[in-house]
């Protein structure tokens, strides 16, 4: 009984065991397709998230500005490129730009699907951005607004700590350094409604002076980035947290060498009584975004047009005289107009040379030559020089000559000595005779 029952328990738990594989096998291979299917739908998600993490660049380099815009953000160019209007300078400052959240970032970020809220257009516009803001922000002639307001106080804000950093500028009274800036901004801030302003951090820092053209940096200028905290008048018993870079320079347009200063400045959020009240002195970190725009901002300049200076043209030569047959060496010097230059040399003895700024030349026979050079740039300006040259007769026929000459003295010399002898040969043999 016992082996019959072991034979009936044997092929039952085979096939128990056999379904039991089969459905295991099924389950995972359903569960690795819906694995793969999850990681199919989750790679448009990666792609978004490096998405957001791009930029856009933008330059003005009518206004010496250059930042990055993050993903989401839109930046709004106020158009006021060109020369300092007569109510900036009354103001003491202009805004260049504004950068803010797109219309729909702040859907995303607000979790909303439907249309945007009312101050989260879809246009590049700033102006009705209660959050989230970001201006930059010029400060024209700043040698002048320094010195009119040098020993204005601040008011309400903190004093400024000091670092001695200074820009090039020409005035002699009042030196225009970034802690001066500083104050001029605060002081700024402040007349345009924000109050209660306090200074939480001050650290030095710089901004790259570049060319637009080739990103070359030119320079590296001082500067400050500075975190705030601040009233407005609409909202006096809000306090929000700011942070702004300051720097400044003469050397960018417009109005080359007029000192004006430069703020990129960040309205941050609000802070509440709880956080005011327990940490609205501590430094905060900027948000990504903000400080993707901070890190990126350099002034630029554009590199000057290469003036054409006016073309001019001189012939240098190894020497002026020689004796044929004579080589001399000569060199076109050639400054000014564009090049490339068409150059041609004529050496008066029927010889012409073209294109070499550097020639050599023999000149077989005495006598003087006039040797002429004519340059023409790319413009058409076209320039001459000449140079007398002086070639006298070779040395070698002068040693000819004189040979000769001696030769004949030679042949006098001894036809002279044989009369003598012949004489003193008659004189003695007539002596001998007893002729004489």
């Amino acid at each position: 009984m016992i082996g019959s029952l072991r034979l009936l328990v044997s092929p039952t738990l085979t096939i128990a065991l056999t379904v039991v594989f089969l459905a295991v096998a099924i389950i995972l291979f359903v569960a690795n397709v819906a694995i793969a299917s999850a990681q199919q739908q989750q790679q448009p998600l990666t792609s978004q998230s490096a998405e957001t993490q791009r930029a856009e660049l933008f330059q003005s380099t009518e206004d010496g500005i250059r930042l990055n815009v993050p993903q989401g953000w839109v930046i709004q160019d106020l158009n006021n490129a060109g020369p300092i209007s007569s109510e900036e300078l009354r103001r003491g400052y202009g805004i260049l730009a504004q950068l803010c959240l797109s219309g729909e970032e702040q859907q995303r970020q607000q979790g909303q699907g439907g249309a945007a809220p009312g101050n989260a257009s879809n246009n590049n516009s700033c102006q009705s951005a209660q959050e989230e803001v970001i201006h930059v922000v010029r400060y024209p002639n700043l040698d002048s607004g320094i010195q009119m307001t040098n020993n204005t106080s601040t008011g309400g804000s903190s004093a400024t700590p000091t670092t001695g950093a200074s820009f090039n500028n020409n005035n002699s009274t009042t030196a225009t350094t970034i802690d001066n800036i500083l104050a001029y901004h605060l002081q700024k801030l402040q007349q345009v409604g924000y109050n209660s302003i306090q200074i939480v951090n001050n650290a030095d820092m710089t901004v790259n002076l570049a060319v637009a053209q080739s990103n070359q940096t030119l320079t590296t200028l001082p500067a400050k980035f500075v975190e705030i905290t601040y009233t407005t008048g609409s909202a006096p018993d809000e306090t929000r947290r700011g942070y702004f870079i300051l720097t400044a320079t003469n050397a960018i347009a417009p109005n080359l060498g007029t000192t004006k200063g430069y703020s990129v400045f960040y309205e941050g959020d609000y802070i509440s009584a709880e956080t005011r009240s327990s940490s609205s002195s501590t430094p905060t970190p900027l948000p990504q975004a903000v400080r993707q725009v901070f890190d990126s901002f350099e002034l630029v300049t554009v590199a000057p047009a290469t003036q054409t200076e006016p073309l001019t043209v001189e012939i240098i030569s190894s020497d002026t005289e020689d004796t044929a047959p004579a080589n001399f060496e000569f060199e076109a010097e050639i400054t000014g107009g564009v090049e490339p230059y068409t150059i041609r040399w004529d050496f008066d003895d029927g010889s012409i040379e073209e294109n070499d700024e550097e020639v050599e030349h023999t000149f077989d026979e005495a006598g003087s030559y006039s040797v002429d050079l004519t340059v023409t740039d790319s413009g058409d300006q076209s320039e001459s020089d000449s140079m007398e040259i002086t070639v006298e007769e070779g040395p070698v026929e002068e040693e000819q000559s004189s040979v000769e000459e001696e030769e004949e003295e030679e042949e006098d010399n001894d036809l002279v000595d044989t009369d003598g002898i012949v004489d003193d040969f008659i004189d003695d043999l007539f002596g001998r005779l007893g002729l004489r």
